[in-house]
């Protein structure tokens, strides 16, 4: 460093990357654990386990697309949700690439290697499930995946369940020893 210039307090540099780091990871953490996310998971799940094999159809090939482009833009918009734009872009993106001809040596690759094969079907139609990423920021940017505080008679009896079952692991390990 040049005389006169003071040196970065690095230190002050580190606590002000944990702090971020820890807020983007308490925005991720309510995002998995909000009722958007873990409704559109059940769906998504739901649809390719069991709903597509017995109700083939557009209806169901359009519902996994929807639903997991919503539960990805919802992440990536709780991650980062002041980049949301470029966010949507890069998401934009790979889907198109995924659902084009030119992903197919990814998916050889990749079907080579894991024992678990995994497939798509080619069709442009699937791209209008891009509009659900406007409802994605919505949602986080109303709040719907915030956590929230429980009423306090649920917070009480979480306590006490809480302590009973703790109290109860205390118990038994004493009751092992002879």
């Amino acid at each position: 460093m040049r005389a006169g210039h003071d040196v970065p307090d690095i230190e002050g540099i580190k606590d002000k990357m944990r702090a971020g780091f820890a807020l983007c990871r308490g925005r991720i953490m309510s995002t998995l654990i909000s009722w958007p996310f873990l409704l559109s998971l059940a769906v998504l799940i739901t649809n390719d386990l069991y709903l597509k094999s017995a109700f083939p159809g557009w209806l169901t090939g359009k519902l996994s697309d929807v639903a997991g482009i919503y539960l990805l833009a919802l992440l990536i918009t709780a991650a980062s949700p002041g980049k949301k734009y470029v966010g949507a872009a890069i998401l934009a993106l790979g889907f198109l690439y995924w659902k084009s001809p030119l992903s197919q040596w990814f998916i050889d690759h990749v079907n080579a290697v894991l024992l678990v094969q995994i497939g798509r079907v080619i069709d442009y139609s699937d791209l209008l499930a891009l509009f659900v990423i406007p409802l994605a920021w919505t949602t986080v940017s109303h709040g719907a995946t915030r956590p929230r505080k429980l009423p306090t008679q649920m917070r009480t009896w979480t306590f006490r369940i809480r302590w009973m079952s703790q109290a109860t692991a205390f118990d038994s390990g004493f009751g092992s020893q002879r």
